[in-house]
């Protein structure tokens, strides 16, 4: 977790160069560092180090390529928004060159919101994900119920390496780019997102969002997973997750 890692606010993949907000240029960072100020670049690199297989494995042990099976009724085009993907030009089981930076700090990967809910809601659980439910209990008319219980699909991570990541998560609140999110009668731990959407030729649109989960003091048992995302604000300038879903959270 101390280990540092230096962002000159730019990094060059292949013929194109990827950047830090602003262009702006980090320094030398450590891992909690990266994630209290978002930083593009720190990401990337630990990707680089990682390399593309780790990386790919790492997300798809959280589930996100898996097919939520949520058990609703809907049209048979949803069936297709139930799944997360990475890029097309990236081989099944790795991630090509260009593609394993950009993946380290959110592009070039599609997930739904429930599949980012449900991977920090692993981490606030110790590491156990598990299986998402819509409805947690049917009750007809005359009173009888049927429950359907938590289930635990898996346990991704170690419960110290969750403890590690929580307390990171927290630094993004008290220092970092969530500090909007902080209100004094809960720790929070979150963290912020920023998407610019895919467009070669039309103006700069977003995906803004904060998720997070509380409590998250040292001595509580974290209670609520909450994700607030905002398609393409358009209050202002404002378009960063922290300044427009931060104080919705």
């Amino acid at each position: 977790p101390t280990e540092t890692f230096t962002c000159y606010g730019g990094l060059t993949v292949g013929n194109k160069t990827i950047h830090c907000d602003n262009n702006k240029d980090h320094g030398d960072v450590n891992i909690t560092e990266i994630l209290q100020h978002s930083c593009n670049i720190g990401a990337a690199r630990i990707g680089q180090r990682l390399g593309g297989a780790d990386l790919r494995m790492m997300l798809e042990r959280f589930g996100i390529c898996e097919h939520l099976n949520l058990k609703v009724t809907s049209p048979e085009r949803m069936e297709y928004y139930q799944f997360g993907k990475f890029n097309k030009r990236s081989p099944k089981g790795s991630l090509t060159s260009s593609d394993l930076p950009r993946v380290s700090f959110g592009h070039s990967v599609v997930m739904t919101p429930i599949h980012l809910a449900l991977a920090y809601g692993a981490i606030a659980n110790g590491g156990a994900l598990m299986e998402p439910r819509i409805v947690s209990k049917i009750r007809t008319a005359d009173g009888k119920e049927t429950i359907f219980p938590p289930k635990k699909v898996k346990d991704v991570i170690r419960p110290e390496v969750c403890t590690q990541v929580i307390g990171m998560l927290r630094k993004v609140v008290s220092e970092g780019t969530g500090r909007k999110t902080a209100f004094p009668f809960y720790q929070v731990a979150g963290k912020t997102g920023t998407a610019r959407k895919y467009d070669k030729n039309g103006p700069a649109r977003y995906t803004s969002s904060f998720i997070g989960f509380v409590p998250a003091g040292s001595d509580g048992k974290p209670r609520a997973v909450i994700l607030v995302m905002v398609d393409e604000p358009t209050q202002g300038n404002l378009f960063h997750g922290g300044d427009v879903a931060g104080p919705a959270f």
